[in-house]
């Protein structure tokens, strides 16, 4: 009987008395998984075995654990778990309340997914790994590429000789054609207008262009940026 497919009502109650036991291990609540069980499968479950019983709450840590979610230590994720299976929990864990953070589903979005990053950086266990993607998903898009001029880069980088124009430091590395590896960075975006020209163009070492999209002092920066370099034009 365990291989026969779960109702939603045997699915809402191992849920359930999971969450139950979840809570109760998170607050430091001494519980016994055995009374838990008998609970169960005195009730709805009555016609499961403690086995099945015990090979489902796995299933449920794995949903948890796949998700990068506490989950209860005495039931190992059991990792053969159907694609059908995990749904159906899914759906289950809805129904029972259990709230399940958005920001942990995969996104092919960037500005998302830097958003998403973020929130997960506050509360991420380092302990549980997270078993991510073996075969991500994909999805095709239209962008927008503009024709960049290559006298322009050449000029700029050949003008640069190898350092970046806003912090002097080295280029980090060498490319296999022997140039210095350096970044060209449009100070005003050409998605915003911004003109393809030597007077609007610089080379950056990679932590300093990163810095000059991302850092919370980009705004400085970049205008220290126009002070230091006198071809660039606002």
């Amino acid at each position: 009987m365990a291989n026969e497919t779960w109702t939603d009502a045997e699915l809402d109650a191992s849920v359930k008395v999971y969450l139950e036991m979840l809570s109760k291990e998170k607050n430091g609540i001494p519980y016994k998984k055995s009374e838990h069980r008998k609970q169960a499968l005195a009730g709805v479950l009555k016609g499961r075995s403690e086995g099945s019983f015990e090979f489902r709450m796995q299933n449920i840590s794995y949903v948890l654990y796949d998700l990068g979610l506490p989950y209860i230590k005495g039931y190992k994720p059991a990792k053969n778990i159907g694609t059908n299976t995990t749904a159906s929990i899914l759906r289950s864990l809805e129904r029972n309340k259990f709230i399940i953070d958005d920001n942990y589903e995969p996104t092919p979005e960037d500005d998302k997914l830097k958003q998403r990053t973020k929130q997960l950086r506050r509360k991420i266990n380092l302990i549980v790994r997270p078993t991510g993607q073996p075969k991500p998903q994909k999805t095709e898009t239209t962008i927008t590429v503009y024709y960049r001029d290559p006298a322009v880069r050449a000029w700029v980088l050949e003008k640069a000789n190898g350092k970046c124009e806003a912090c002097g430091s080295d280029a980090p590395f060498f490319l296999p054609d022997e140039y210095p590896f350096l970044e060209v960075h449009h100070m005003i975006p050409m998605a915003l207008g911004g003109p393809d020209t030597i007077e609007n163009t610089i080379a950056l070492c990679p932590n300093c262009h990163r810095r000059s999209h991302l850092s919370k002092d980009k705004e400085s920066f970049n205008n220290e940026i126009y002070k230091k370099v006198s071809r660039l034009k606002k």
